[in-house]
């Protein structure tokens, strides 16, 4: 199988990679995204093949498809904040985590990403990384799904902004255009500044 389609496993094998798992029911699948681009990144899949295989951008179209999804977004959020909270002493609002999707998947099974917007990880590696996550090259779930003329649905348009758009820091809001190194030593810094206080450092949450 193509590394496209690596997240098919674990929807067609319960057993896969129980340990990457962290919520299933008889129609979802969350996982750890194997490769998180901040502290907390799950991806939630459907598990229903049809619809796992069709263009994130426009199958929301499908108004029990969003409902049920927008239902699994909302618990794991206030799971995750309410842990954040009890067990971190963090207190964060909901747009601490940011759900959506890439304009253009590296993976071609249906997923959502939900990130925290601290993006202080190892795994945050280069300018690509961080803008597929900071720029419109991510499409936020409530704007799902796009309308016909939308410009996010433009494959070529989204590469070019997701390779040559300004890097933005998240929390302070200065441009480091093309200098990732002296961003990442940033939110580095910017992270431990405003969570060294806290109760512990932050790790994967479970969602049970």
């Amino acid at each position: 199988m193509s590394f496209r389609y690596a997240l098919e496993n674990y929807i067609k094998n319960p057993s896969f990679e129980k340990e990457a798992r962290v919520y299933e029911d008889d129609k979802f699948v969350v996982i750890k995204d194997g490769f998180p681009k901040a502290t907390i990144h799950y991806l939630i899949l459907p598990k229903d093949l049809k619809i796992s295989k069709q263009n994130p951008l426009t199958v929301f179209k499908n108004k029990e498809l969003r409902e049920d999804t927008s239902k699994i977004i909302s618990q794991i959020r206030e799971k995750i904040l309410k842990r954040l909270r009890d067990e971190f002493n963090i207190e964060e609002d909901e747009d601490f985590i940011q759900v959506g999707v890439h304009s253009v998947p590296s993976m071609n099974n249906l997923h959502v990403h939900l990130v925290t917007r601290d993006f202080n990880s190892e795994r945050l590696k280069h300018k690509q990384h961080y803008n597929s996550f900071t720029t419109k090259f991510f499409v936020n779930f409530e704007d799902l799904p796009l309308r016909d003329g939308d410009e996010r649905l433009d494959a070529d348009t989204m590469e070019k902004v997701k390779k040559t758009s300004d890097q933005i820091c998240v929390y302070c809001g200065k441009n480091y255009k093309n200098k990732f190194a002296e961003l990442k030593k940033h939110l580095t810094q910017e992270f431990n500044d405003k969570y060294k206080n806290k109760k512990r450092k932050i790790e994967v949450i479970e969602i049970d």
